[in-house]
């Protein structure tokens, strides 16, 4: 399964959660929670939460998953994912400086 978040505006920074609740053919209720824990704009770094409860009615809750996927990573910009990296930035993997040019052959 793949799934894929996104999000963004003026409220993308701001800390919160939503709920969303989700009918299965049995009856019971899946409700999931998105929560952004955490969220620098100076730095562009969230920590983001993802939790599931399985309700089952009346009866309550049958099951749980807090926290079943934490994230921390950087929220990008609309522009970053087009920009091209900065070749001064690139490094081989012992960590020394590649020269594009120069090391075109």
């Amino acid at each position: 399964m793949f799934v894929c978040e996104t999000y963004g505006g003026e409220s993308a920074f701001l800390t919160g959660e939503v709920e969303r609740d989700h009918e299965l053919p049995d009856g019971r209720t899946v409700r999931y929670t998105w929560e952004q824990r955490e969220a620098n704009p100076l730095t562009g770094m969230v920590t983001d939460v993802l939790q599931f409860e399985i309700l089952r009615g009346a009866q309550g809750r049958a099951a749980t998953s807090p926290e079943a996927f934490v994230y921390c990573w950087a929220l990008w910009s609309v522009s970053e994912p087009a920009t091209p990296p900065d070749r001064g930035r690139l490094r081989d993997d012992r960590g020394l400086r590649l020269n594009p040019r120069r090391d075109r052959r």
